[in-house]
């Protein structure tokens, strides 16, 4: 077989493997909503994201509703995620 044969018959195969997996995968995501995302999006909605900067997020927004910084239930609650994130 010709090297040209054998990249037609690889291709045949790659493209009924991806056609399967296509239309698997638009059974439980709707396509309208996937274009919504780009790539890099998609995966980190589909898989998740890894997320552990936990003190950057804890110092972005100063004063929340109502709950300083310093707050004991505004930490409580950052250690609550951080801890839930780790389980």
């Amino acid at each position: 077989m010709s090297f040209e044969g054998v990249c037609g018959c690889l291709q045949h195969i790659v493209e009924n493997v991806f056609q399967e997996f296509k239309r698997g995968f638009f059974l439980v995501c709707e396509q309208d909503l996937v274009k919504l995302f780009r790539p890099k999006e998609l995966q980190e909605v589909m898989v998740g994201k890894d997320f552990s900067d936990w003190e950057k997020l804890n110092s972005v927004e100063p004063d929340l509703q109502g709950f300083k910084l310093d707050s004991e239930t505004r930490r409580g609650c950052f250690s609550l995620f951080r801890f839930t994130l780790i389980l």
